[in-house]
């Protein structure tokens, strides 16, 4: 069954303006009458033609062009601090109990019933009891943080570091930021603008950065990103085993894989993409990288790539660091038994490895599969769905569709972010539940209200709900 879904975000008052300066009805013509003007996207099938509908609704209304990121954060800081109405006030609607698209989640590692979840158009939300209510922080969006959240790390001081940028999404970020305080105050790092990835490792204080301008590292006191010497073009994928010592990162538009396992320094990049054996094929529009927690019986990490078009396009797996590699499946897609994506691959890929074994991966697309190595030599092993997106949420193989972020804690709790919210297992992902209370990041793209104030609204990929205020809170809504 092929999902269907425009990918339209509640972006906020810029959004709005925008929306209306371009829109595609005429409201106000000489006779009085509605007129539609063709748009052929609004017949958007995909989450790329969803996704190129957004980017045209982000018009410089001057130049006529795409609007860049530095006017839209102009723009955001002066509604921000223009003077406050004294005769209209808001009052936040909800919903307190339905998510929406998350591609970042981070586990505090002082206290691990502390997490950040951030969502693409919603902010930064925490919560104190291991995901069962969220709070958002405010101090983040007061201090200017873009609402476009794409990945979250910490570092071992404890700071927290809040990356925004694209990452098949319609928009840009304004930077990575950090908190040396859990969120109370926030600072950026100098010359961010749009990162799609952010890790660090037990080792030390860097934060590695994947950019469009290639790999970056940065730690507290430097005057400026320090470059990577690795490949040509943008960096794309990146990850970095626990110790630090092993750093993947795929390079430019054709996505080749460079392994590192010296800790990064320059000169100790390895390009491992080709076609010859013991490489990985490049080429693919997607990569996703993930290495394992704990090393394997040969001492050494286990690390794996997840190559994407709009299905995919092969998987392949190290066991000595990134050193050789072998592809243990290749390509499939719709009708396949192993659908995993389906045509959606470059919009939602995440991939990790268990605490409890670096030779079992669990791979999220559209649903939430698991693959276990069984042979050895080659590896090779066999794939088991999950999840079900269409599932009732109280059963326990629900998990909403479209994955973006897995994140495991230290009691080996796993945090899944999808187009529903937050997603948790606690038994690696045999079963699961949803954990959205409080965490309101859906996003609209349309809605009505009633002369009671009832409010309706169409959300991205979470159907149309309904809130009168007589559910168990004020802010609980209900799908009609």
């Amino acid at each position: 069954m092929k999902r269907n879904k425009i990918i339209i975000g509640s972006v906020g008052i810029v959004a709005i303006a925008a929306i209306f300066a371009v829109s595609p009805w005429s409201l106000t013509s000489s006779d009085g009458q509605y007129t539609q003007k063709g748009l052929t996207s609004l017949d958007a099938k995909s989450a790329e033609d969803a996704r190129k509908w957004l980017e045209a609704r982000f018009v410089d209304l001057e130049t006529g062009q795409k609007i860049t990121p530095e006017k839209l954060a102009l723009i955001e800081k002066e509604i921000r601090t223009a003077p406050k109405s004294t005769s209209i006030s808001f009052i936040e609607q909800g919903p307190d109990n339905i998510g929406g698209r998350t591609r970042a989640i981070q586990v505090d590692r002082t206290y691990p019933y502390r997490i950040w979840a951030g969502g693409v158009s919603g902010g930064l939300f925490e919560s104190g009891t291991r995901g069962n209510g969220w709070e958002r922080v405010d101090s983040y969006t007061d201090a200017g943080g873009s609402p476009y959240i794409s990945s979250m790390t910490q570092t071992p001081d404890g700071t927290l570091f809040v990356a925004t940028g694209s990452n098949q999404e319609g928009w840009a970020g304004n930077g990575v930021w950090y908190s040396q305080d859990f969120g109370e105050t926030w600072a950026t790092i100098p010359g961010t603008n749009s990162c799609t990835e952010i890790v660090s490792s037990n080792a030390d204080n860097y934060v590695w950065l994947a950019t469009g301008n290639g790999l970056r590292k940065w730690k507290l006191g430097d005057a400026s990103l320090t470059s990577v010497t690795v490949g040509t073009g943008p960096c794309v994928a990146l990850a970095m085993s626990v110790d630090g010592s092993v750093v993947l990162a795929s390079m430019g538009t054709s996505n080749k894989t460079f392994v590192s396992s010296q800790g990064g320094a320059d000169g100790t990049f390895v390009d491992k993409s080709g076609s010859a054996a013991g490489m990985v094929p490049s080429g693919s529009p997607r990569m996703e990288f993930a290495i394992s927690p704990t090393k394997n019986d040969n001492n050494s990490y286990s690390l794996y790539a997840l190559r994407t078009n709009g299905n995919l396009l092969g998987m392949s797996v190290s066991h000595d660091n990134g050193t050789t590699w072998n592809q243990f499946v290749g390509q499939s897609g719709t009708p396949s038994n192993l659908d995993i994506f389906r045509d959606q691959g470059t919009y939602n890929s995440i991939m990790t490895v268990t605490p409890n074994d670096p030779e079992k991966i669990l791979i999220g697309g559209i649903d939430i599969w698991q693959w276990k190595q069984t042979v050895n030599n080659p590896p090779s092993g066999g794939f088991e769905k999950l999840s079900e997106w269409f599932l009732p949420q109280y059963s326990p193989k629900y998990v909403h569709a479209d994955n973006h972020e897995m994140k495991w804690d230290a009691m080996n709790r796993l945090y899944v972010g999808n187009d529903g919210g937050v997603g948790v297992s606690d038994n690696y992902g045999q079963s699961w539940y949803p954990a959205n209370r409080g965490y309101n990041v859906t996003q609209y793209y349309g809605i009505a209200f009633d002369r009671f104030g009832a409010v309706m609204g169409g959300a991205q990929d979470n159907g149309t709900t309904y809130n009168d205020h007589t559910q168990s809170t004020f802010k609980e809504f209900r799908e009609v």
